[in-house]
């Protein structure tokens, strides 16, 4: 008999207490996923080296640190069958802890987390949302605007992109429409967004030169440098800190069933 596989995002906290903090995370791009910790005052690693996490090759990163321990990226197998991949990264065991294949054929470009753990990604010129389980897709609409480097969501749920390299966009997920707010100015490209938890201040990594660390302002698209930061960048997300003593199982699977009849969900927790 099997039974339904159910994901369960959560964490549990053995000693009862949220997270200790937040760190800025990175991912470098090319065909294997590398994970860097980096310093959100000044941009530089917070290591001489980063962790290799499996041969993927990563677009883009996401998180919503305050209801889910792990960063999430989408990917494409390009030493398998090309299929489009939403993967679960555990930033502290520095592993993989879930793949998901996703049901489309053109690659997603960006991805993001809702305040409410909801997924939404973008192909060249559409707002889909994600189901983390089945890997299904649902279009929202399109965004009449390429966003196609970096997706994120505010703690008010409002979202952002970044399209044509440098230009910062609103995107209304009811529609899927973008929004022009300006562009980052002084930047060739900017790679990838992420919202630090604890004050909402916009993180962007991108290109003038030289790859560096930058806050932007929501309401301008004004940059402000923080510092020179990691290259060839494939992703940025803010992913949270537990507390000591604190057990992260962040996905947690139905023992029964879980390797059952859909084959879309990796096995890696299923034995």
């Amino acid at each position: 008999m099997r039974f339904p596989c159910v994901l369960i995002a959560v964490a549990l906290v053995a000693s009862g207490r949220p997270a200790a903090g937040f760190e800025l995370v990175g991912t470098t791009g090319g065909t294997s996923l590398s994970l860097c910790e980096i310093d959100k005052a000044t941009g530089a690693l917070e290591s001489s080296f980063c962790d290799s996490i499996g041969l993927i090759s990563p677009y883009d990163l996401a998180s919503n640190p305050r209801i889910d321990p792990l960063v999430w990226a989408v990917t494409r197998d390009f030493f398998g069958d090309g299929k489009i991949e939403l993967v679960g990264i555990d930033t502290q065991r520095k592993e993989l802890a879930s793949r998901t294949s996703i049901m489309i054929d053109e690659p997603l470009l960006t991805l993001a987390v809702d305040p409410t753990g909801h997924f939404y990604a973008t192909t060249a010129t559409q707002l889909v949302r994600l189901d983390p389980i089945s890997g299904d897709v649902t279009v929202i609409g399109d965004t009449m605007s390429s966003v196609e480097n970096g997706l994120a969501f505010d703690s008010s749920g409002a979202l952002y992109g970044i399209g044509g390299g440098r230009r910062l966009m609103r995107i209304d997920v009811e529609s899927g429409a973008a929004t022009l707010v300006g562009d980052v100015t002084d930047v060739f490209r900017i790679e990838d967004l992420a919202f630090d938890p604890d004050n909402d201040e916009l993180y962007g990594i991108g290109y003038d030169g030289v790859y560096r660390l930058y806050t932007i302002d929501v309401a301008t698209a004004e940059p402000q440098v923080v510092g020179p930061s990691l290259g060839r960048p494939s992703g940025l997300a803010f992913a949270a800190i537990p507390e000591p003593g604190t057990v992260v199982l962040g996905l947690a699977w139905a023992l029964a069933g879980c390797c059952g009849r859909h084959g879309r969900t990796s096995r890696m927790l299923c034995g």
